[in-house]
């Protein structure tokens, strides 16, 4: 029997797109509510994708933009499809359309498929029950949908939103780098949305100065947050100030009165722009002390991050940096570390920002070793720090130990990441006086792996 010929209508796929297009803040609640295989027309289910990945790297719609998330292939209708469909845009009655046109997909699957099978088993004599009944069953899915969703992933939506990823990367969008083009050569996707990095380093070799620098590069591209919890913004700030105006340190901690009229001037209007409200670069408050007055450790700990959740929602960053993550909590015992890292780690992927965990190398072990160069078994607490994240980077300078060498590198030891080789290091051009980090050159190593599971 030849499959029943159904009359499609896309006008309700329509109107939620173009009142997507238009309306920036109903995209946003669209794009976490809906999915690709709510669209029939396959037309719809490829523009719908590139709306999403477009939001999730936080970009405001232009034809333009939203064609750089499209194929350059295929029938998905040019820009002025895209030009009509803003024109038929009703975000007053979008419920009404996104129902729509839900039954829409649900009823014209049934038809196109379903019934004929359904008809050709009920006209055999042969047939049995149970075989009408699953498909039935798969037309009662169908109309499920609607309220509910598939919860599994497959279909012509889902593919319609992998091409999205591919075009998103082809086009560049997807790339997150560490401002470091040495560094970032040899990385595979570095600081991609979604995933979590651990930058450890023993006291007092930079580890806090190099995600400063790297945060200030990020910025010309990126919106970046940091939480300066084991010091504070000021301090962060002091140092943000002497690498980016080439003002030494001292003459702004403790010597103030040495810069010079140009520095106070450049200076001040620096300041003023870093603690802009728009500014690309920005600070998080410390948690509120209520938080920390739990009545057990276990609870502050989940009470802070919680607290972080809540502002990252709010805050729209694209890099977060957390200076230091551990002393923020409370219960440091394994296993709550453990549960603490996964949660950061979930975080990353729901919110789609990449998430830098500023960590301690373990001074006690290093003190014992003759060198101080990081290896994964020297990562404080190594477990979770190493099994979960993409990057694990490790910072030396060998000027701190060794006072016949002048203290003017910081090596950067890869000691991790997921999708690439390594070990690897990169060194880097150190201005301690100005908390700088410039250049970079790879150097080839081999370090020992002493990490094991138990972090022994």
């Amino acid at each position: 029997m030849a499959k029943q010929i159904v009359k499609f209508s896309p006008l309700h796929e329509q109107i939620v797109l173009g009142s997507m297009l238009r309306d920036p803040t109903l995209r946003v609640e669209l794009v976490k509510r809906l999915d690709p295989a709510m669209f029939y027309a396959p037309n719809h289910r490829i523009i719908f994708s590139a709306l999403v990945e477009l939001t999730e790297k936080g970009l405001d719609y232009t034809p333009g933009t939203l064609k750089s998330f499209l194929p350059s292939y295929g029938d998905w209708g040019g820009s002025e499809y895209l030009d009509k469909l803003v024109e038929m845009e009703s975000p007053e009655n979008i419920e009404y359309h996104i129902e729509r046109a839900k039954w829409d997909r649900s009823r014209n699957l049934i038809l196109g498929h379903d019934i004929n099978e359904l008809e050709v088993v009920l006209r055999d004599p042969r047939s049995s029950p149970e075989e009408a009944a699953e498909i039935l069953k798969e037309i009662q899915g169908y109309i499920s949908e609607i309220d509910e969703g598939s919860a599994f992933i497959h279909g012509p939506g889902m593919a319609a939103r992998y091409e999205a990823k591919l075009h998103a990367r082809e086009s560049g969008h997807h790339i997150r780098t560490s401002g470091y083009l040495a560094l970032d050569k040899k990385l595979t996707n570095p600081f991609g949305p979604g995933l979590i990095s651990v930058l450890a380093a023993l006291p007092s070799t930079g580890k806090t100065s190099l995600a400063l620098n790297m945060a200030m590069r990020q910025s010309k591209r990126w919106k970046v947050g940091y939480l300066a919890w084991e010091g504070d913004h000021f301090s962060a700030t002091d140092t943000i100030s002497s690498c980016a105006l080439g003002i030494p340190l001292l003459n702004i901690i403790k010597f103030p009165g040495r810069r010079t009229h140009a520095q106070r001037e450049a200076m001040s209007e620096f300041i003023d722009n870093l603690y802009d409200e728009r500014a690309m670069l920005s600070f998080l408050k410390r948690p509120p002390k209520e938080i920390l007055k739990k009545r057990s450790p276990w609870e502050v700990n989940d009470a802070v991050i919680d607290y972080f959740e809540a502002q990252v929602a709010k805050w729209g960053r694209d890099i977060i940096y957390w200076d230091l993550f551990e002393k923020t909590l409370a219960d440091t015992k394994p296993h709550a570390i453990t549960w603490a890292v996964n949660r950061i780690q979930q975080i990353a992927k729901d919110y789609n920002v990449h998430i830098v965990l500023l960590h301690q190398i373990n001074l006690k072990e290093a003190e014992k070793r003759h060198s101080k160069i990081p290896t994964r078994g020297l990562v404080k607490g190594a477990g979770i720090y190493i099994e979960a994240p993409d990057f694990v980077f490790g910072l030396h300078r060998e000027g701190v130990y060794n006072p016949r060498i002048t203290d003017d590198e910081l090596e950067v030891y890869v000691l991790k990441q997921r999708h690439g080789v390594w070990p690897f290091k990169i060194v880097f051009d150190w201005a301690g006086e100005y908390c700088r980090v410039s250049g970079g050159k790879e150097r080839q190593i081999t370090v020992e792996d002493d990490f094991d599971e138990d972090g022994v």
